[in-house]
């Protein structure tokens, strides 16, 4: 058994590690609420044979939690710069602290991970990465490898190896007013200047008011990325009666039918397609 404060944990070295030369471990850590002093937490990689006998000492750090700062996380992480020696087959991932033999010798620890990069990526815990992108701290669907948005959770603290992770498929968060052409204007006054949202999940939301053009024409043109698969028919209020709005894969928006007096935008909303 382990003593007081020591974690350990073996991973097999990934295929797509193999190649790195640099691999960075990180966590972040807080003190206990009962712990009553200072303490000293210390990372390191190390690497082992297949049969888990110890190679060499990769790399390590030592870190000092404020006992008094209770429940503040403080992201503590080591690089490695040399590689894999050889019959290397497993990393153990090791955090532990000085004083291992007291109980109030204790941290909190969450989001452990190791990437084979010079930096651990950004996270406070998991959810970090999707809060960095799109201001939002609920990620539908985080997967190894690739982060993927299509569902809807929160992501708590968890022990994880993140390898050659893929981010682009996560949709940055798209929030701006549409350019308007043929003849067609804002309607001003109090009410919502014409505009698209792209959430994260993928969803686009049209909004806001228009006056002026003609039917049918475009109105605007979304850009790559807010655009639907394929075209979308949409009712819309016009001049206070039935209109129509259209909206192409190719991004234009167009008033198929309505009243030039105003063409009202909000209600439309679409799924885009995947770029």
């Amino acid at each position: 058994a382990l003593p007081y404060g020591t974690w350990d944990q073996i991973i097999p070295v990934p295929n797509n590690f193999i190649g790195y030369e640099n691999f960075t471990l990180s966590a972040h850590v807080a003190p206990f609420e009962l712990t009553t002093f200072n303490v000293q937490v210390s990372v390191r990689l190390q690497a082992l044979t297949s049969s888990g006998s110890w190679i060499a000492d990769l790399a390590s750090n030592k870190f000092t939690l404020d006992h008094t700062k209770k429940h503040e996380w403080m992201r503590v992480s080591v690089t490695s710069s040399n590689g894999l020696p050889p019959n290397t087959e497993s990393i153990r991932v090791r955090l532990f602290l000085d004083d291992t033999t007291s109980a109030s010798a204790m941290c909190l620890c969450d989001g452990v991970q190791l990437v084979p990069f010079n930096y651990p990526v950004p996270y406070y815990p998991e959810s970090q990465v999707y809060r960095v992108m799109t201001g939002d701290d609920r990620i539908p669907n985080l997967q190894v490898n690739t982060l993927v948005a299509d569902g809807n959770a929160v992501f708590l603290g968890d022990s994880t190896v993140i390898s050659n992770a893929n981010i682009s498929n996560i949709a940055h968060l798209a929030h701006s007013l549409l350019s308007l052409r043929n003849g067609w204007s804002n309607y001003g006054g109090s009410f919502q200047r014409p505009r698209f949202t792209k959430n994260a999940d993928g969803m686009v939301y049209l909004s806001g008011m228009v006056t002026g053009g003609s039917f049918p024409s475009t109105i605007a043109t979304l850009p790559v990325g807010s655009r639907p698969e394929n075209t979308e028919i949409f009712g819309v209020d016009s001049g206070g009666s039935y209109g129509q709005v259209r909206v192409y894969n190719d991004g234009r928006i167009v008033a198929q039918s309505g009243s030039a007096s105003w063409v009202s935008l909000s209600g439309v909303v679409f799924r885009a397609a995947s770029v």
